[in-house]
């Protein structure tokens, strides 16, 4: 439910450019069949429910004008959502506790950075990391400034942050299959040339599914129909 973050995020969008002297233009995907978008980019938000219009209402009050910040999306389908991703210079996540968000998952795999509060679901997650170093950025306080200061980190340094890669080492099918291979004394001695975390380079496992599918290993692993290698274009 989108609606409790947007407070946060509009006072940082508000102190990003008292701080910085520059006004930043987001997309703001509210999650929502209920907002209503007219052609001219407002948005009607009466029909949500009492806590949600609350919030909105709140982000009003903060920004004066909204639309001079943001482009509301009331709905976003599946199937859009890397291109929004993808253009984006960052993508920030202003809660502090929240359920599994696969927002985080699929910045990163369109190697958009991520920016999210230090203490993001800070009991829930125990050791486990959020994102991995240089993949985006933690905000060390629950402030509109913290905030306002990773977002403006981010989008001035954007050399120093590779989300797809560093989050493919850690996830993805690669890493999947790796680790049940790496788990298998099984495999582990029946492999020929077998190198841990290295299952997707091996020769010999590339040759057998060659000979068995006519397909390369890789191709397997990323659902590659066979089909299509004799289709004419």
């Amino acid at each position: 439910f989108p609606f409790k973050n947007m407070p946060m995020f509009a006072a940082a969008l508000k102190m990003y450019e008292l701080k910085y002297a520059k006004r930043l233009t987001v997309k703001y995907a509210l999650g929502s069949r209920s907002v209503i978008k007219h052609d001219d980019g407002t948005i009607d938000y009466s029909q949500l429910r009492f806590d949600a219009k609350e919030q909105m209402d709140k982000v009003f009050e903060i920004l004066g004008d909204p639309y001079k910040y943001i482009e509301f999306y009331p709905w976003v389908n599946h199937e859009d959502l890397p291109k929004l991703y993808t253009r984006s210079r960052c993508c920030v996540l202003s809660s502090i506790i929240e359920g599994k968000n696969r927002f985080i998952q699929e910045a990163q795999s369109c190697n958009t950075p991520v920016i999210l509060f230090k203490d993001h679901n800070k009991f829930a997650k125990g050791k486990h990391p959020l994102i991995y170093k240089g993949s985006g950025e933690f905000a060390k306080e629950f402030t509109s400034e913290a905030l306002a200061d990773a977002i403006h980190k981010v989008i001035n340094n954007p050399q120093d942050y590779k989300p797809r890669e560093n989050y493919l080492i850690h996830y993805g099918r690669k890493k999947f299959i790796n680790t049940i291979i790496d788990m298998s004394p099984y495999y582990r001695k029946n492999i020929p040339g077998y190198k841990k975390g290295r299952i997707q380079d091996n020769i010999w496992v590339d040759m057998a599914m060659h000979y068995d599918y006519q397909l390369s290993f890789i191709d397997f692993l990323y659902g590659k129909n066979p089909a299509i290698q004799t289709k004419r274009i």
